[in-house]
């Protein structure tokens, strides 16, 4: 993540048929493990695809407090 609260994550996929629609979830997390922020975007996606999403949180005022960074992306 950087200074300005924009966290890149890198979204694949494996082989299959046709495009799928993900929503990617950033949590970010303060040095004692507490959830200081959160933010989604969406993206599609073709088979054997990848792409790079830049994830804004939505209070970056705080970025400086964000020790960590965990994605989850669902279909």
């Amino acid at each position: 993540m950087d200074t300005k609260g924009i966290s890149t994550v890198r979204v694949s996929t494996g082989a299959g048929s046709g495009s799928h629609s993900y929503r990617v979830t950033v949590s970010f997390y303060d040095a004692a493990g507490a959830t200081v922020d959160q933010a989604s975007t969406s993206v599609t996606l073709g088979s054997n695809a990848a792409r790079s999403l830049d994830v804004k949180m939505s209070r970056p005022a705080i970025a400086s407090r964000v020790s960590r960074c965990a994605v989850q992306a669902t279909a």
